[in-house]
């Protein structure tokens, strides 16, 4: 029977609670696991690369919004973009600049 090593992973568990990623816990199993509560890493590298302040991290190097072109991190070039990949890094990506991004009621009790 595969087992992933994850709780609920075998199918004579289906019927038993995950008791992770449930709404009351949000962590990943990797960080339950390796005991990660509160030290969990904020991004997948750390400290993080630094990257020109007119441009945006897109994790394998940085993009140039104006040249619409991603670059290594040691400057060379990587790729162009299309539309729909510079739609979502400029809504999803880390920027170089800082940015008043406000409150959210949500997120801050």
């Amino acid at each position: 029977m595969f087992d992933s090593g994850m709780p609920g992973s075998r199918l004579s568990d289906a019927d038993k609670p995950w008791g992770y990623c449930d709404g009351s816990d949000r962590r990943f199993w990797s960080e339950i696991q390796n005991d990660l509560s509160g030290k969990a890493p904020l991004a997948a590298v750390e400290p993080l690369p630094e990257i020109p302040k007119d441009s945006m991290d897109v994790g394998n190097g940085y993009y140039d919004i104006d040249k619409r072109k991603v670059y290594g991190y040691d400057g060379k070039i990587k790729r162009n973009v299309d539309d729909n990949e510079h739609f979502w890094i400029i809504s999803t990506c880390r920027k170089g600049w800082m940015e008043e991004t406000g409150r959210s009621p949500t997120t801050h009790v």
